[in-house]
């Protein structure tokens, strides 16, 4: 079983939790929203570069990552930079 089978199946139980008003709003954007999307964009971004670098296609690889890492590190930085 692969990892997208825990995956839905936590988000189920978490589901199941929120909507039965066991599991507060500010628990549900952390565990629901924030670990699962954060485990699912993780995990795609680490196969997707896998597969470029099984299918020996390193420039293609090198590129993801670098660009990957800029869209999500740069908006990161102009906010921080707004703070100071």
């Amino acid at each position: 079983m692969g990892s997208e089978y825990y995956r839905l199946h936590l988000l189920a139980v978490l589901v199941h939790l929120q909507l039965n008003v066991m599991l507060s709003q500010n628990w549900w954007l952390l565990l629901g929203v924030g670990f699962c999307g954060a485990y699912t964009t993780f995990s795609t971004f680490g196969n997707e570069t896998l597969q470029l670098l099984l299918h020996k296609q390193l420039k293609q690889a090198i590129f993801y990552i670098t660009i990957s890492l800029l869209i999500s590190l740069l908006p990161v930085f102009f906010i921080l930079s707004l703070h100071r």
